[in-house]
């Protein structure tokens, strides 16, 4: 007599619980470390516009609040953030990101702080960051958190 060869239909359901429980707990989870990730490009450009700024500020002894002036375009490809140092913006067009009203960029004689922002999942908040002549790097809204 010939042994039946398979796999029960509770035993498939059971499979495809297990599988169903993992990919719930592992996608979230995922989408966190995605998001976090395309912070590097916000730290990495706000990071060559402060060298570009310590630059211009070694050869004019002040700040400047242009881009073209200090001599900073953006890194590759920028795909999520839109910086500003207070004439202007490069990355993302302000068109589809515009600015968010804790962003307040400038540069003068003796200071400044360039804002980075931008849109890093998929919900309404809107993660800024900025750097100032000091080099503190500082994330003034969490897109993470919210």
């Amino acid at each position: 007599m010939k042994k039946n060869e398979g796999f029960t239909l509770i035993e498939l359901i059971v499979v495809v619980t297990i599988v169903a429980i993992l990919s719930a707990l592992a996608i979230p989870a995922f989408l966190k470390f995605a998001a976090k990730a395309r912070r590097s490009e916000v730290k990495i450009n706000l990071e060559a516009i402060h060298k570009a700024e310590l630059t211009w500020y070694g050869e004019a002894k002040g700040f400047d609040n242009s881009f073209t002036s200090i001599g900073w375009r953006p890194a590759g490809t920028v795909k999520y953030f839109t910086f500003s140092l207070g004439n202007g913006t490069e990355g993302v067009p302000a068109s589809g990101n515009p600015m968010p009203s804790v962003a307040v960029p400038f540069a003068n004689d003796n200071a400044f702080a360039a804002y980075g922002w931008g849109n890093i999942d998929t919900d309404m908040t809107i993660d800024v960051w900025h750097i100032d002549e000091r080099k503190n790097l500082d994330n003034d809204t969490d897109d993470l958190d919210s």
